[in-house]
């Protein structure tokens, strides 16, 4: 397992910014990043971990334009034998229910009005406590597994409903920082993925 790597120390003294300035940060940092070369890599780090090697059912995501696509590597995954889960956002109900897509052909996906693809709605629905291992997007984390989203809830409800799971964030390394606002009922990630290493969360 990789070694911690501070955050960028101009973030050192932006403890009190709000979830707003924070979201406004992160999608102003992310703009200049390149996102094939950082997706490629996040890639890599996953496929060498242990958190990869010793999952069988594992939920991901499919990127927008803006955020690490794993595409690849859940690819290679099937390949060698595990399951693989994507959810499907339901708007009127504030909720995500989550599929099985393992073989799904990709022209069978269909297309959110936020940009990214989702399953079907004849796609296996599967019970959240099959799922182990969970690689989870997010505007920027900090080293305690607090994960900043875009503030609908989606994410946090679906966590509440898969308490075993190994939680993984997904992101770039310049998108960790040390410490994000959390309330009291936020769920915490146990890991990050970056394109750099595997951050154990200190939660």
């Amino acid at each position: 397992m990789s070694t911690r790597k501070q955050p960028d120390a101009r973030l050192q003294h932006h403890t009190y910014m709000t979830k707003r300035a924070w979201r406004r940060w992160a999608k102003q940092t992310r703009q200049g990043l390149p996102l094939a070369q950082r997706s490629a890599a996040v890639c890599d780090v996953l496929a060498s971990s242990s958190l990869i090697h010793t999952a069988n059912h594992i939920l991901a995501y499919l990127p927008t334009p803006f955020e690490l696509d794993l595409r690849s590597l859940l690819e290679a995954l099937q390949h060698q034998g595990k399951r693989i889960y994507l959810t499907r956002t339901w708007a009127e109900h504030r909720q995500l229910s989550i599929h099985d897509v393992t073989g799904l052909e990709m022209d069978r996906l269909e297309r959110h009005p936020f940009g990214y693809l989702q399953p079907p709605l004849d796609a296996a629905l599967v019970d959240p406590k099959i799922v182990g291992l969970m690689l989870l997007p997010g505007l920027c984390f900090d080293l305690a597994g607090a994960r900043l989203g875009y503030g609908m809830g989606h994410i946090d409800r679906l966590l509440a409903r898969t308490p075993r799971a190994h939680k993984v964030g997904v992101v770039a390394h310049e998108l960790v920082v040390n410490r994000l606002p959390q309330e009291t009922t936020d769920i915490r990630m146990d890991a990050l993925a970056t394109d750099q290493q595997i951050l154990n969360c200190m939660n």
